[in-house]
C-alpha cells in the first residue's frame, strides 16, 4: 500500500511539473513545497515504525539517513546550479525527488547518506556527453582551433595531471571524513564539478592549488603513491 502511494505521488508530481515546465517554462514553488511536505510526512511515518505492509521496524537512523540525503541533494543541486550546469528549477526538482523517494527504494548502487546520487546518475548519465558539448559550445571554445591545438601542449597536460593528482587526494579525504563510500564514477564526477567551478571562479589559482596539494600528497601519502596499483588508477582517471 505504501509503495503504491509513493509511486502514484511520484508519477502525479512528475506529470504536473513536466506540464508546467513545458507550457509555462517554469515550475511553481507550490508543487515543490507539496512534494517536500509529502516527503517529510513519509519520512516520519516510515521512521517512527508505523506498521505498513512494507515497513515495520524503522528507527531514528532511518530518519537521519533521509534528512542527510535531502541535505546532500540540496547542496549538490545548488552547486550544479551555481556553476551553471542546470537551472534553479532542475535543482529544486532534484531535491523534491530525493525527498519523496525513500532510501529503501534504492536496491542497487546505494551510496550511504546520499542514495539520491544514484537517481541523479541514472537520470542524467545519458546526457553527460550533451553537457560536455553544450558547455564548450556555449563558451565558444569548441570551434577555437587554437584551443584544440593547445589541448595537446605539454603544459596543459601537466596542469591537468597535477589537478587530478592533488584534488583526487583531497576528495578522497573529504569523503572519508564524511564516511561516504567513494567509487570511481563519483570521483570523476566530483573532479569534473570542481574543475568547472574552479575554472569559472578561481582561474589562474587552480594550478597553484593543484601544485600545493600535489606536494602535500607526495609528503603525506607517499606510501600509497609508490604502490603498484596507484599508477594504473591514476591513468584511468
Amino acid at each position: 500500500m505504501l509503495t503504491a502511494l509513493i509511486i502514484a505521488f511520484v508519477i502525479l508530481f512528475g506529470l504536473i511539473t513536466s506540464y508546467e515546465d513545458y507550457s509555462k517554462n517554469r515550475i511553481r514553488n507550490r508543487w515543490i513545497l507539496l512534494a517536500l511536505g509529502f516527503g517529510f510526512v513519509l519520512t516520519l511515518t516510515m521512521g517512527l515504525g508505523i506498521k505498513t505492509t512494507e515497513v515495520t521496524q524503522m528507527e531514528f537512523p532511518f530518519i537521519a539517513e533521509c534528512f542527510l540525503n535531502a541535505v546532500f541533494a540540496f547542496l549538490f543541486g545548488y552547486l550544479l546550479w551555481y556553476i551553471g550546469l542546470w537551472s534553479a528549477g532542475d535543482a529544486k526538482l532534484f531535491l523534491a525527488y530525493a525527498f519523496i523517494i525513500p532510501p529503501t527504494f534504492y536496491t542497487t548502487g546505494y551510496l550511504m547518506h546520499f542514495p539520491a546520487f544514484t537517481l541523479l546518475v541514472n537520470t542524467f548519465a545519458p546526457f553527460l556527453l550533451f553537457f560536455f558539448g553544450y558547455y564548450f559550445i556555449k563558451s565558444g571554445k569548441l570551434l577555437d582551433l587554437k584551443l584544440l591545438k593547445g589541448l595537446l601542449r605539454f603544459r596543459l597536460i601537466m596542469s591537468l595531471a597535477l589537478f587530478v593528482f592533488g584534488f583526487s587526494w583531497l576528495v578522497e579525504m573529504l569523503f572519508s571524513l564524511l564516511r561516504i563510500p567513494l567509487n570511481f564514477f563519483l570521483l570523476v564526477v566530483t573532479l569534473f564539478v570542481i574543475i568547472l567551478g574552479a575554472s569559472r571562479f578561481l582561474k589562474f589559482k587552480l594550478t597553484a592549488l593543484s601544485v600545493v596539494l600535489s606536494v602535500l600528497r607526495l609528503i603525506f601519502d607517499s606510501q600509497r603513491v609508490c604502490s603498484s596499483g596507484f599508477l594504473l588508477n591514476f591513468v584511468l582517471i
